[in-house]
């Protein structure tokens, strides 16, 4: 018995110490949704910093390594039109300014969507229409590739803008465990999953289904940063698709 009870004192013990790794910084309050997987960081040339939305007045707010506010940026994405979602937060990946940018997803009330690229002093750089989602990819050495697209079942559009700014190695670190998707998605047909792997590198792709089951693996050809696989003969379902080391969820229609 006082055995066990030394085991048990040990085993909190080492639980506090090694808990104990781990000191907490700060608490943020954010009202508006965030790009997922969410990531509500960003690295630009003076290191890591950190973002808030307010979706009522329409802001975004900056906060430096310290958790010191030091921008708040008043948006006008349109008139009956609140900010939902941001994507892409850096500093040369648009222009080369230095000015921190992003891709601000807004919607009305009618639930009309438009996305639309901003900087830090609020002015609208370019409007993307009607779109949802935004992604970069890596294009080898030569830029990166903007893939924006809808939130429609059927059909769903992307389209696909060629950027000539740069990131930097915390950028692209950051980049590189955010952009892991499948498109479209939801499919009833092709489904394309983007990776960041060099164009002709082969890696295995599995799927299983949502009890775990495997129904595909085969090595895959890397073309134009993506794989594209046939999934018609899929029953409708929620599959999880495994790339690389990692995993995301797809729905087949």
């Amino acid at each position: 018995m006082k055995k066990n009870f030394l085991s048990l004192l040990l085993g909190v013990f080492f639980s506090i110490t090694s808990f104990s790794q781990v000191t907490f910084e700060h608490s943020y309050t954010t009202n508006g949704n965030n790009n997922f997987p969410k990531t509500y960081a960003f690295f630009t040339d003076s290191g890591i910093n950190y973002y808030t939305m307010n979706q009522d007045l329409n802001q975004v707010l900056f906060y430096n390594s310290s958790h010191v506010l030091f921008k708040t940026v008043n948006l006008n994405p349109g008139t009956d039109f609140n900010i939902k979602y941001i994507y892409l937060v850096t500093d040369k990946l648009f222009y080369s300014d230095a000015k921190i940018e992003f891709i601000v997803v807004s919607s009305n009330s009618l639930y009309q969507n438009k996305m639309t690229l901003f900087n830090e002093d609020g002015t609208n750089l370019f409007e993307f229409g009607d779109r949802w989602e935004a992604y970069a990819v890596k294009n080898s050495n030569l830029g990166y590739k903007l893939i924006v697209a809808t939130d429609k079942e059927e059909p769903n559009f992307y389209d696909i803008y060629s950027l000539t700014g740069t990131l930097s190695l915390d950028q692209q670190g950051v980049l590189s465990k955010t952009q892991f998707f499948s498109f479209p998605n939801p499919t009833s047909n092709k489904i394309s999953f983007i990776t960041d792997l060099e164009n002709g590198n082969t890696t295995n792709l599995e799927i299983f289904d949502i009890n775990g089951k495997k129904v595909f693996e085969k090595n895959m050809t890397v073309i134009d940063n993506k794989i594209e696989i046939d999934v018609t003969n899929l029953n409708s379902g929620i599959y999880i698709y495994k790339l690389n080391g990692r995993s995301n969820k797809f729905i087949k229609e």
